[in-house]
């Protein structure tokens, strides 16, 4: 049970400081462009939301057919399934309201 904790961190971890690193430096980008900071934060956020929306589903689609073991290989990876389907959709989350908020 130990292995999959050192599995699951990382790969949750990883995904949730990529999404909010792709926001801060896409706002950096249009500000350094010339543009307002709040222009610069509504074009980012309109430049990157489909893409980033996109790369979450297919996280969490490639964790859905875990949910069809059964058995012991039930126990043991849907717990890891949930995890990385619920820090990445909380990835997405945070980097589309929290994190240009505090950039501001």
């Amino acid at each position: 049970m130990a292995l999959l904790v050192h599995v699951r961190d990382p790969v949750a971890v990883g995904i949730l400081v990529d999404e909010s690193t792709v926001a801060v430096e896409n706002i950096h980008a249009h500000v350094g462009s010339g543009k307002p900071l709040h222009q610069a934060i509504l074009d980012s956020a309109q430049e990157i939301g489909r893409p980033a929306f996109v790369s979450t589903l297919c996280i969490c689609i490639v964790f859905a057919p875990m949910f069809f073991l059964t058995g012991v290989a039930h126990f043991l990876f849907v717990p890891l399934a949930k995890a990385v389907a619920f820090a990445v959709l909380s990835s997405y989350v945070l980097s589309r309201t929290l994190v240009p908020t505090l950039v501001m």
